[in-house]
């Protein structure tokens, strides 16, 4: 029996395929449950307009990602911090900071999970930071830490 998957089923597949299933497992779990639905001509057609709507969802948010990109790259951010001897800072430079210096600088509304650091900043110099705008879409950019008059 061919069904088209209403959610994700591990060991099936995933939302929108069209699968080969026993009848008894078919009939009885996923049409029962409303898991999946029998694949018919009319069925198969309104998924393929689903996935073709999602496609161009999915290019859209990358080349918006890339616009952004091109925004972000090689520019610089200042952060004035506290420092102590030897020009070690009091605590650290956290992703957070940098993500609202940002945020603040370019207005953009982007998350903290989305920079990547090699080592906690812990005193002062330019640091190279990664921004993982969008799979496959990194941008660098350099972060200038300063002492705090």
């Amino acid at each position: 029996m061919k069904v088209i998957l209403s959610e994700d089923i591990k060991g099936i597949g995933q939302k929108g395929q069209v699968v080969e299933v026993a009848d008894g497992y078919g009939r009885n779990f996923l049409l029962k449950n409303k898991k999946a639905i029998i694949a018919t001509e009319g069925a198969l057609k309104e998924v393929k307009a689903f996935k073709d709507k999602q496609d161009e969802k999915e290019a859209l948010r990358l080349q918006e990602a890339k616009d952004l990109a091109a925004r972000l790259e090689g520019q610089e951010v200042v952060l004035y911090e506290k420092v102590g001897t030897e020009g070690r800072l009091f605590g650290s430079v956290t992703n957070k900071e940098i993500c609202d210096q940002i945020n603040q600088s370019f207005n953009l509304n982007l998350e903290k999970k989305k920079f990547e650091l090699k080592d906690s900043i812990k005193t002062l110099g330019a640091y190279d930071c990664k921004i993982k705008i969008y799979p496959n879409v990194v941008v660098k950019i350099k972060v200038l830490v300063k002492e705090l008059n």
